[in-house]
């Protein structure tokens, strides 16, 4: 029996602050067309920038989680493309209308970065 249970999969103070230090040094820029009409079950576009606190270009791996809060079943990750560097685009299909949220993920080597979108809608088509 684990009598180390309620801390044995935690981090660190240590770790947990080197990770919000290590979020601090990256920034990520939406230029999204397509987030102010999202229509249900057609293919957005998304282009995402990503770059250090000094502008550079971040390059690394990155997925793109749909998050639907209402049904969590739902929810789908998408890898995304880096077409140059530090700038990634993808193309995601919303299969049900409601409001989504976009989670952000880039991990550089050992550095993982994460970031949300605001909730949006997606329409059914017209």
């Amino acid at each position: 029996m684990d009598h180390e249970y309620s801390t044995r999969d935690r981090k660190s103070d240590t770790e947990t602050i080197d990770d919000i230090q290590a979020q601090q040094c990256l920034g990520v820029e939406n230029h999204d067309p397509a987030a102010k009409n999202v229509v249900l079950a057609t293919p957005a576009a998304y282009e995402i920038d990503v770059a250090d606190r000094l502008g550079a270009p971040v390059s690394g791996e990155m997925e793109v989680v749909a998050y639907r809060a209402s049904d969590a079943d739902k929810d789908f990750a998408i890898p995304f493309r880096e077409v140059s560097s530090g700038k990634y685009l993808g193309y995601i299909s919303f299969p049900l209308k409601g409001f989504w949220e976009l989670r952000i993920r880039v991990k550089r080597g050992k550095e993982v970065f994460e970031t949300e979108s605001n909730k949006f809608s997606v329409t059914p088509a017209q």
